[in-house]
């Protein structure tokens, strides 16, 4: 129960010290208000960050990254606040090809799933009406397990 309790505890650090250095990252770019504006946000939605109400999501990251943000920072407080500028756009170029990337076989892969929920609630549908001639073989499923991995 106890480590239930530290581990709680880490979380809560964690989560604290992201507003901090938010907060760190605002008085860097100027004030907050400004932060706020040039991450398109009103600065009550920010104070919900600050406050640690909300955690920041990729689009937020992202927008503090092109704002020369160190996420490792901001997430771990390890590293610099800020971002070497020489490296800086080779690293967002390379951080939206690969999240482009991502997101192409994320997409895929949702429409594996559609494809194979589609089948599956056909069979359903077929048990069901108790019309089924063809006979139920367990443990298999129209799209290989390796084109879901891949």
């Amino acid at each position: 129960m106890q480590e239930n309790n530290v581990i709680a505890e880490l979380f809560y650090y964690f989560i604290f010290m992201i507003g901090e250095r938010l907060k760190l990252f605002g008085n860097y770019i100027g004030s907050l208000k400004l932060l706020a504006d040039k991450l398109n946000m009103k600065p009550q939605a920010l104070h919900s960050y600050l406050k640690n109400n909300r955690l920041p999501g990729a689009g937020i990251l992202i927008k503090l990254y092109n704002l020369n943000c160190n996420i490792n920072w901001l997430l771990t407080g390890e590293g610099e606040m800020l971002i070497n500028n020489n490296s800086h756009n080779i690293n967002t170029n390379n951080a939206i090809a690969e999240l482009y990337s991502n997101n192409l076989k994320l997409n895929k892969k949702i429409k594996l799933l559609e494809i194979q929920n589609d089948t599956l609630a056909e069979k359903i549908q077929t048990l069901k009406k108790g019309a089924s001639e063809e006979p139920i073989i367990h443990n298999t499923y129209p799209i290989p397990a390796e084109e879901l991995n891949g």
